[in-house]
């Protein structure tokens, strides 16, 4: 069953506590990791399958990531909220 995050459901989170940092597309999954461990990021946003699997691949060693919003269909993974 996939799980569904409005944009101002994720406004509110954001409003709440929320800082943003830049991941870029082209960024390895050892600087994706870099750059969410060092900013603690509880929530992370991906745009396709590509990205997600980088993501999936590290949250293990994350302990501050709690979810995971993928932007664009297909939306197969259960752990994640469709955007």
């Amino acid at each position: 069953m996939r799980k569904f995050l409005s944009a101002s459901k994720l406004t509110k989170i954001l409003s709440f506590s929320g800082q943003i940092v830049g991941i870029y597309l082209t960024n390895s999954t050892e600087v994706c990791f870099q750059i969410l461990e060092s900013s603690k990021a509880n929530i992370v946003v991906v745009d396709d399958n590509e990205q997600l699997n980088k993501i999936l691949s590290i949250k293990d060693k994350l302990p501050h990531l709690k979810s995971i919003i993928k932007i664009l269909p297909p939306y197969d993974a259960e752990e994640v909220y469709s955007w």
